[in-house]
């Protein structure tokens, strides 16, 4: 694998391993608005360990396969609230921990009484169980 630097029109810098002209193996990619993935790629696509950060300050670091969250990861915004476990398809999928901060805007608070175990410390939240496709289950 050759090692290299491509700097894009728009502005687009990558920098690593190239493979039959795929991003391939370890590499990183910065955007002009702030976006940077750093970790392994396989033909172009985003497989293995890395992380993402997205131009607001979220940060994905965890396992992807084929541009998605797939497998263990943490993903906090920038609020500080977070979600700690399993992925798939760029859900939260399996055992995971979500922890969030009050006055979130992506989770309406009145519907946290139906988060069973859910704690709650000075008006923040926090739930482990498992989730499917992005939804909680509760038993």
């Amino acid at each position: 694998m050759k090692k290299t630097k491509i700097t894009y029109p728009d502005g687009t810098i990558y920098t690593g391993d190239l493979k039959e002209g795929f991003y391939h193996g370890r590499g990183t990619i910065e955007w002009k608005n702030g976006a940077k993935y750093s970790g392994y790629w396989a033909f172009g696509k985003k497989n293995g360990k890395g992380e993402y950060k997205y131009p607001d300050g979220t940060i994905y670091v965890g396992e992807w396969k084929n541009n998605k969250y797939e497998g263990y990861g943490i993903l906090r915004w920038t609020n500080n609230s977070s979600y700690e476990g399993e992925f798939l398809n760029n859900k939260f999928h399996g055992k995971g921990t979500l922890k969030w901060v009050s006055n979130v805007q992506y989770l309406d608070i009145h519907s946290v009484k139906i988060f069973k175990n859910a704690e709650e410390k000075n008006g923040n939240f926090s739930w482990s169980g498992e989730f499917a496709f992005g939804t909680p289950i509760f038993q």
